[in-house]
């Protein structure tokens, strides 16, 4: 019997020495590299036919070579500049997310580049407008630590910001096919999550369900308890929804895919949220190792769309999934393992960007993650069937899982200093488990490698202290506002602060730099708070720095 040619296509995934994850990487490097430079595509296509003509000749690392040449044209598109000021600007949205209450964040295209629109008015992917005002070009940050939105941005690949908050600022407004379409979801979005609203914790549900957002005071709880993840529509409850729509009588896989899909629309349709989707369809066709699955999948999501590969939500979907799939060879409790995977691989990044740790969210996870599936399927019958009985079950179950938050955000801890050289090392000592393909050692072994670990681990979180004792003292100002700050920097994570700028109601000095700057420093603990007055614009931000991140602020509280 003949094999059918897309049948083999599954010895490509089995490919033992994983051959999607390298195609992945060197498409990967291929996008960084074309953000700066990208090569013609003429002249790749040159090279490509030389290297066809001495294929015999060629060793096969040149090809690597062609295919990251190659992916740099892939990041044309990455390459933005500011544009000058202009009366009107014609945008085409590509993606939004956001509800009336809150507001909408678009990412739209303009001739200069591609920017991120904040708008209180409804808008859907897929439309054509031409609005009045000009884009916002944002500037770097001056102060040390003070979060730098402009670069953050480069990092997306967005050149700026725009704001729609009147109707009068569209000029004109065209709708597509594609946009008819999110409108359509968008109006069931809003109706549903109408219908959460009237539960106590109903906008907890709709965040669970829907992809909405949650209230501030829950999203910096859930941030500090580590499970801030549930809360955003990722591919946990993508596989909580396909389990649950798989489970219901008279439904087919095909109709199940179908379901995945406008559900994935109506979410958002984020990189986590496609990166689920991808890997469910592949998951359901080919039976393979789960790392060559995630490597096709990432490749494919990459050469769609190349932004992606700048994207929070696509770095964390892909570490996590990355770090499960390690895993996968490990005989223990899948729950255990799952958890164990996502956080483990995970924990670098949140480090580098949050700066904080609690190691106590691991068994939250754990505990909270089945719980989070229960959830979503009630409100889902909850949608259908609107009972008052079911609603109070829903209720308790929210208030169990916000004060299940509040109890590990009490154990989360500020670890300053954190750099990206100390997430390399980590992992790489993910790879040094996953030595021959396999995680668990031999048993010989498990002792020694065992010892290695924990004296990497050590180095890797306490390796600031063997550089502190040549560290010199420093002295930084922070223009905070309209306020004043210092901080005197000295060996060992100490400090002293002189005035802590000033805070308002919209401008929270402590979150926006002070705090941010004493991780950036290194600093772990303040001794010492010098007052030079009363003033608010000097002594504003010294709640929010005892209040907001845990900082220990010493007995001693003296006026200059």
């Amino acid at each position: 019997m003949v094999q059918k040619p897309w049948k083999s296509s599954n010895l490509t995934l089995q490919y033992k020495f994983g051959l999607w994850p390298r195609i992945f990487l060197a498409v990967a490097m291929g996008l960084f590299l074309g953000r700066y430079f990208t090569l013609p595509l003429l002249v790749i296509v040159l090279i490509a036919a030389l290297l066809w003509f001495l294929a015999l000749e060629v060793p096969a690392v040149f090809y690597w070579f062609l295919l990251i040449a190659a992916s740099t044209t892939l990041g044309r598109g990455l390459q933005t500049t500011i544009p000058t000021p202009s009366k009107n600007t014609a945008i085409y949205v590509e993606e939004v997310k956001g509800d009336i209450d809150n507001g909408f964040v678009a990412y739209v295209l303009t001739k200069a580049g591609r920017y991120r629109l904040n708008s209180s008015l409804p808008l859907f992917p897929g439309e054509l407008m031409i609005l009045r005002g000009d884009k916002r070009e944002v500037k770097p940050a001056k102060n040390p630590g003070e979060f730098c939105y402009a670069s953050y941005l480069k990092r997306l690949g967005l050149s700026g910001t725009m704001e729609l908050s009147f109707p009068w600022q569209i000029v004109l407004r065209r709708g597509t096919l594609r946009s008819s379409f999110w409108e359509k979801l968008y109006l069931v979005r809003e109706k549903g999550r109408q219908v959460l609203l009237q539960l106590e914790t109903g906008h907890l549900y709709s965040a669970l369900l829907l992809g909405t957002n949650v209230d501030d005071d829950l999203q910096k709880t859930a941030s500090k308890a580590g499970t801030s993840h549930f809360l955003v529509v990722s591919g946990l409850h993508i596989g909580y929804m396909a389990l649950i729509v798989s489970k219901l009588p008279l439904i087919g896989s095909y109709f199940t895919v179908i379901i995945l899909l406008i559900y994935a629309c109506l979410v958002g349709s984020t990189p986590s949220v496609w990166r689920a989707v991808f890997s469910y369809l592949l998951a359901k066709k080919y039976q393979s190792r789960m790392i060559d699955r995630l490597g096709l999948v990432l490749t494919l999501m990459i050469v769609l769309q190349p932004v992606w590969l700048f994207s929070p939500s696509f770095h964390y979907s892909a570490l996590a999934v990355f770090g499960i799939a390690l895993l996968e060879p490990w005989e223990i409790w899948s729950p255990l393992k799952t958890g164990l995977g996502a956080w483990g691989t995970v924990l670098p990044l949140s480090l580098w960007q949050s700066g904080q740790i609690n190691f106590v969210s691991l068994m939250g996870n754990i505990i909270l993650g089945p719980v989070v599936g229960v959830m979503m399927a009630l409100a889902l019958i909850y949608l259908i069937c609107p009972w008052q009985i079911l609603g109070c079950g829903l209720d308790y179950l929210g208030n169990i899982f916000i004060t299940a938050n509040n109890y590990l955000s009490r154990f989360s801890r500020v670890i300053v200093g954190f750099n990206l050289l100390q997430a390399l090392i980590y992992w790489f000592l993910w790879f040094y488990l996953w030595h021959q393909n396999k995680i668990i050692p031999c048993h010989r072994l498990l002792g020694r490698r065992f010892v290695k670990i924990i004296l990497i681990i050590v180095i890797l979180f306490r390796a600031h202290f063997f550089i502190e004792a040549v560290r010199p003292v420093e002295l930084y100002f922070l223009q905070i506002a309209d306020g004043e700050a210092s901080l005197l920097r000295l060996p060992y994570g100490e400090g002293i602060l002189i005035d802590t700028g000033s805070a308002s109601e919209k401008y929270d000095g402590a979150e926006r730099v002070l705090n941010p700057a004493l991780r950036y420093t290194a600093v772990e603990k303040i001794d010492t708070v010098y007052l030079s007055h009363r003033h608010q614009d000097h002594i504003g931000g010294l709640q929010n720095l005892l209040y907001c991140d845990k900082i220990m602020i010493g007995n001693e509280l003296k006026s200059l």
